[in-house]
């Protein structure tokens, strides 16, 4: 037990908070009134000082009760956030409002390092009925609870001689009249007594346990699956590795871990929940390994590492050089996503590999595309409900197997319209992503979780069609996109984070008339009908558009500009080969990934890495002959599959991997 750290946790306050105001009967108050509690999923914000930031990615928004008006609160509650309102229980302070209320002989010791602050004596009769105004006041101002703060003056140097049984008194009495008003409230450190009062609080704020090694007294609560909101001060846990090695900790235990300066005025705020979603990252997606020449696959690994001593003999046409470049630009990508397709196998993937990828820093996405076109089929959903529940235990388990962070990607593409247009289908679908997240989350509680959707709606550049809530439609589509809030507003407090996808080419089947498999109607489109020009921005907005809506971390875990243009030279509406630009459109994604930037989203990943001859090959191809340009880096083609004389399109290597 380390002492010295619960001594000095003890005495840390902040701008804390006592308002004037009558106090109550307390035996005319119902003792059951309901409250709102958080919950082990919340992710909080703790600012007690400076402008409150209303950004951040938090459900729970922990801030000082005086310095917060009404009607902050209320734009919090209308942003669907709780709010716990923060005063001192233990401490005077002499810039606080009701600090005349305070006899002189309720008031001890100073505060050691804390101007202005003495420590009270909380056997008295006039400090317990300050509190109740206090507790009077956040009722008043509409908050959901309350963090009593320095709570633990039994074991400081207070000036006065209360024993521990006093404290839990105190403490109790607080509990109970916070619960009394309809309040729920934390215990604020106070280490030696969670295991007595864990039952009459309702989560636990602690500061620096891992800092002080104290992080075990906090089990009552994850034991009693009550929320710990901890907070770290030390800035040597700024450093990547150090966050790194604090956050996998904190996730373990299952606190919600904040980052925070110690003055706690919101000037910079990393939290463990979410610290993945607080820098820009990109990476590239395709498949755990990359089919060259016959049997020949080169692991991502490889590749990521330069390492093609097993590769460069083997492959035909193999460009080292080329490689090389590719080695260059990889090394600087974040995330590796990762496709599993409804007949997905294990043995697909090279686990030893992914694991030393991890290891390294990258991070797997993998993209659960289980039901994928076939939500378009009347009864599909129904009738493979279970199968898909039985699929999704074994995809829990096999993901749990990885030990670092991991992302995975429900369902992209969910949103068909015979999804979301039917209520019923709409209730069935959320009842079963909601299972299969519980299900994973058995296996692995740290794992991030998000359902994508498409970027559907009108692109063209001639008018905004009266709907689109842009100057044109080629900058978003509004209305579209909300026609998915049924079901992420029903998921949202078991999504980690918010997804859409992106794909665009100059060509495809008519969606309109797709035709047949062996005679697709194609149709192409102008450049103002795709508004391909805009598209960078139109990403940009939808990435605004759903963090506001949903206030979640937006990331796109992939984006498909097919390159190829087709001409159609001789108009009879088929696609000839003499009819194709494999480089036609090459520019356009170089303009998109030039001018797409991260600010609203945290990570996005290119489709494919390679251009792939085979992709869809035996299944539907909406891109048709696009289908095999959506690459970034191109392949040249033998029978279907790829050889080592590999060049890059243009720059578009450059503009992704910055």
């Amino acid at each position: 037990m380390n002492y010295l750290g619960t001594l000095l946790l003890s005495s840390i306050v902040f701008g804390i908070i006592g308002c004037g105001g009558s106090g109550s009967d307390t035996s005319t108050l119902n003792s059951v009134v309901p409250y709102t509690t958080p919950t082990r999923s919340d992710i909080w914000q703790y600012q007690l000082t400076g402008d409150l930031n209303l950004s951040t990615n938090a459900t729970v928004y922990d801030i000082d009760m005086e310095d917060t008006s009404a009607q902050t609160i209320q734009q919090l509650h209308q942003n669907s956030l709780k709010v716990i309102c923060y005063f001192s229980a233990g401490s005077s302070e002499e810039w606080r409002s009701d600090f005349d209320l305070f006899n002189a002989e309720d008031m001890g010791n100073d505060l050691d390092g804390w101007d202005g602050e003495r420590w009270l004596d909380i056997r008295s009769e006039n400090v317990h009925a300050i509190m109740l105004k206090r507790l009077d006041r956040a009722k008043e101002k509409g908050c959901d609870g309350v963090e009593a703060d320095n709570v633990d003056g039994f074991i400081n140097n207070t000036g006065f001689d209360f024993t521990a049984q006093d404290q839990l008194e105190y403490n109790r009495f607080l509990a109970k009249e916070a619960h009394a008003r309809g309040l729920s409230i934390g215990l604020k450190n106070d280490l030696l007594q969670v295991e007595a009062l864990v039952d009459d609080f309702d989560f636990a704020v602690n500061e620096e346990c891992f800092g002080y090694n104290e992080c075990h007294y906090l089990d009552p609560f994850i034991r009693d699956k009550k929320p710990v909101f901890n907070v770290e001060y030390d800035a040597k846990n700024l450093d990547s590795d150090a966050m790194t090695q604090l956050c996998n900790s904190a996730k373990a235990l299952g606190f919600s871990t904040n980052i925070l300066p110690l003055n706690l005025d919101g000037s910079y705020r990393y939290n463990c929940n979410d610290y993945l979603f607080t820098t820009r990252n990109v990476g590239f997606g395709g498949a755990d390994s990359f089919k060259f020449h016959d049997n020949i696959y080169m692991d991502v690994a490889d590749i990521i590492d330069g390492n093609y001593s097993a590769y460069k003999d083997s492959i035909t046409d193999f460009n080292e050089t080329a490689f090389n470049t590719l080695h260059t630009h990889l090394t600087k990508s974040k995330y590796i996503f990762l496709w599993l397709t409804k007949e997905w196998q294990e043995s697909w993937f090279n686990t030893v590999s992914l694991q030393h990828l991890m290891d390294e820093g990258k991070i797997p996405v993998f993209i659960y595309w289980y039901f994928g076109d076939h939500l378009q089929e009347q009864g599909y959903l129904e009738a493979n409900h279970d199968t898909y529940l039985q699929d999704v235990q074994r995809l829990g388990r096999f993901l749990a197997q990885f030990h670092g962070d991991k992302m995975l990607i429900l369902e992209p593409e969910f949103n068909k319209n015979s999804v979301i247009d039917d209520a019923q289908q709409s209730a069935l679908f959320v009842t079963t992503i909601s299972d299969a997240i519980d299900t994973i989350k058995q296996y692995d509680p740290n794992i991030f979780i998000s359902l994508a959707m498409m970027d559907t709606g009108s692109r063209t550049t001639q008018s905004d069609l009266g709907k689109c809530g842009y100057e044109y439609c080629a900058l978003g589509d509004k209305t579209e996109w909300s026609r998915v809030d049924t079901i992420y507003t029903a998921l949202l407090d078991k999504l980690d984070f918010i997804s859409f996808e992106q794909m665009v080419a100059q060509f495809s089947r008519d969606p309109l008339d797709p035709g047949t498999w062996d005679d697709p109607n194609p149709v192409s489109y102008t450049d103002d009908e795709i508004g391909i020009a805009y598209l960078a921005q139109r990403i940009d907005n939808l990435a605004v558009f759903l963090h506001q809506r949903y206030n979640k971390p937006v990331m796109m875990p992939y984006i498909a500009i097919a390159t190829a243009t087709w001409n159609d030279a001789n108009n009879d509406g088929s696609i000839q080969d003499d009819e194709i630009d494999a480089d036609g459109w090459e520019d356009e994604a170089l303009h998109v990934y030039e001018t797409l930037h991260l600010q609203n989203l945290f990570g996005f990943g290119v489709m494919e890495l390679f251009d792939n001859p085979t992709h869809d090959l035996g299944g539907y191809q909406f891109f048709i002959d696009n289908e095999y340009h959506l690459g970034i880096v191109k392949g040249a083609i033998l029978d279907q599959q790829r050889t080592g004389a590999i060049e890059f399109k243009t720059t578009l290597l450059d503009a992704i991997f910055k």
